[in-house]
């Protein structure tokens, strides 16, 4: 099933980074002094929100709305990993927002992207024939950087250490993309969303 009219918008971002810890940052990149700290917090930062979009992943805890057109089958959540659904919204056939009953649908976490499905005897509401016309809240990401995959974790030192090699938009040495290592450690949790 394919959620191919899926809009993603950020509601609360993290607030803090999955790399807190400048002095091993700093050591990975061998750099010795403190000048560049904010340099590599804004890194840091960029790093984390790339990755986070090539691998549908939320690092840090953070909210989301999916917006879909309609009600699939089963609503696919192309994020990950899932903490809570905060609420199934929808526009009813008069434009107005409303809330499904928790109790209606069950959440599956146990697939690779989690998933809400209809209870049994359960039917999907009508809604509003407009775009986004179901909202679907959702929070996920770890609450202590301590609870990252290593693999990302490393995953941004790379893409960290690039940026800071890197800081022209165009030179001879930075026409190259990150370096193949970040590829093969973020390839290992990847999967595209259907």
């Amino acid at each position: 099933m394919k959620n191919t009219n899926a809009t993603y918008i950020l509601v609360t971002p993290p607030t803090q980074e999955p790399i807190g810890d400048y002095d091993a940052l700093k050591t990975h990149l061998r750099v010795d002094t403190d000048a560049d700290d904010l340099l590599l917090q804004d890194y840091v930062k960029a790093a984390r929100a790339y990755l986070e979009k090539i691998a549908n992943v939320m690092l840090m805890e953070q909210t989301w709305d999916l917006y879909l057109d309609y009600f699939p089958c089963v609503i696919e959540i192309g994020r990950r990993p899932l903490t809570t659904v905060v609420s199934v919204g929808y526009y009813d056939s008069d434009n107005i927002l409303q809330t499904l009953d928790p109790s209606s649908y069950v959440v599956d976490l146990n697939s690779f992207y989690p998933r809400i499905g209809l209870l049994s005897g359960q039917v999907w509401p009508t809604t509003a024939q407009r775009f986004g016309a179901v909202v679907v809240r959702f929070s996920g990401g770890m609450e202590n950087p301590e609870q990252i995959d290593p693999i990302y974790i490393q995953a941004l030192k790379l893409h960290v250490g690039h940026l800071y090699a890197n800081r022209e938009a165009v030179s001879p040495d930075s026409m190259e993309k990150v370096p193949m290592g970040y590829d093969s450690l973020v390839a290992t949790e990847r999967r595209i969303p259907v």
